[in-house]
C-alpha cells in the first residue's frame, strides 16, 4: 500500500520480527513495566491466595484482573525485552504460526484487551452492588454465573483482537523474516484502528463513566449520616480515577493507530516503528502497572493487608467489600 503503512526498519541486524524492530534502550523500558506489573499484581494475588481477604464476588474479579494484568507483564518482558526468537524455516505452518501469534505480539494483547473487558466486569459488579443490591446478590452470588463472566473476560480479550494474527505473515523477499502484509485490503486496517479506537476504549470509557455517575449520584441522595452517604467521596474519587488513568493511557496509542489505519497522505511521518508510537504504546503498557494501585493499594482494607504480608503489621486483616 501507498503512503503510512509502509514497512519501516532501524537500522542494526534485523530480527526474525523486522516489522516490530525498535528504538535503542526500549527494552528497558519495557522490563520497567513488566516488572512493576508483575509486583503490583503478584502481590494482589499473592494477597488472594494466601487467604488475607476475604472471598466474595468483586475480590475474585480484582484478583482475576490482576492475573491478567500480572501475565501482560510477563508476556510484555518475553516479547519486548529478550531477545527474539529464531523463526522455523521456510513459508509451513510452524512459519506462519511464529509470523502470526508470536511476531504479532498476539498473546500480550489478547490480555491488554481482557483487562478492558475486566475493567466494564468490576464496574458491573460496583453498579450493581449501589443500585440493584439484591439483583447482585443474585447474580454474583452464584458460584456459576461469576466464574462464566471472569472466563468470558479472557475469551473476549483473544477474540477482539484476533484480526491481529491475519496481518503478519513471511516476508516476500525474505522467508527468515516476518512483516506486516501491506497487500492487505485498506479497509481491513481502517476497521482495526476503528475498533481498537471506539470498540476498546471510547465505548468502555463511557459506560464505566456513566456507571460511575450513577453510583455517585445515587450514593449522594442517600441520608447524611448513613454508611453510603460516608462512602460516597471514597467511592467518587476511586471510580473516577480508575476511568481517568485508563482513558489517558490508551488514548495517545489507540489515536495513533486510528490515524495510521486511516493512510493519510498528509501524515507520512506515522510509524509502527518510530519513536512516538513506542512511547504511546508504552503508556498503554503502563495502565496494567496502575490498576493494582487504583484497585488494591488505594484501598484502606488493601493496604492493611500488604503491611501485614510485608510485617508492618502484627495482625492478619480479612476485608469485605471492595468500593
Amino acid at each position: 500500500m501507498n503512503g503510512t503503512l509502509e514497512h519501516t526498519e532501524f537500522r542494526g541486524t534485523p530480527n526474525a520480527c523486522s516489522s516490530t524492530d525498535a528504538p535503542p534502550f526500549y527494552w528497558l523500558i519495557s522490563l520497567s513495566l513488566g516488572v512493576a506489573a508483575i509486583a503490583g499484581n503478584g502481590l494482589v494475588i499473592l494477597a488472594n491466595v494466601m487467604k488475607k481477604v476475604k472471598r466474595n464476588p468483586t475480590n475474585c474479579i480484582i484478583t482475576n484482573l490482576a492475573s491478567v494484568d500480572f501475565l501482560s507483564g510477563v508476556s510484555l518482558i518475553l516479547f519486548h525485552t529478550l531477545p527474539t526468537l529464531s523463526k522455523p524455516a521456510g513459508r509451513g505452518v510452524g512459519a506462519q504460526l511464529f509470523c502470526r501469534l508470536y511476531c504479532s505480539d498476539y498473546p500480550l494483547w489478547a490480555l491488554l484487551n481482557s483487562s478492558i473487558f475486566n475493567l466494564l466486569l468490576v464496574t458491573v459488579d460496583r453498579y450493581l452492588c449501589v443500585i440493584r443490591p439484591f439483583c447482585h446478590k443474585d447474580v454474583f452470588g452464584r458460584r456459576s454465573v461469576l466464574t462464566t463472566c471472569i472466563i468470558m473476560t479472557w475469551l473476549l480479550g483473544m477474540i477482539s483482537c484476533s484480526y491481529i494474527i491475519l496481518s503478519w505473515v513471511v516476508s516476500s523477499d525474505r522467508d527468515d523474516m516476518c512483516v506486516v502484509d501491506f497487500s492487505l485490503p485498506p479497509w481491513f486496517f481502517l476497521w482495526g484502528g476503528f475498533w481498537s479506537l471506539f470498540g476498546m476504549l471510547l465505548l468502555p470509557t463511557l459506560l464505566m463513566l456513566i456507571a460511575y455517575a450513577h453510583i455517585s449520584y445515587t450514593l449522594s441522595r442517600m441520608p447524611p449520616h448513613s454508611k453510603g452517604r460516608r462512602l460516597q467521596k471514597r467511592v467518587t474519587v476511586s471510580c473516577f480515577a480508575v476511568l481517568s488513568v485508563f482513558f489517558i493511557c490508551w488514548l495517545p496509542d489507540q489515536m495513533f493507530f486510528f490515524l495510521f489505519s486511516l493512510n493519510l497522505p498528509s501524515l507520512p511521518q506515522l510509524s509502527l516503528g518510530s519513536w512516538t508510537y513506542h512511547l504511546v504504546l508504552n503508556l498503554g503498557y503502563a495502565n496494567s502497572c496502575l490498576n493494582p494501585l487504583l484497585y488494591a493499594f488505594f484501598n484502606p482494607n488493601y493496604r492493611r493487608v500488604f503491611k501485614s504480608m510485608l510485617g508492618r503489621g502484627t495482625v492478619a486483616v480479612s476485608t469485605g467489600r471492595v468500593n
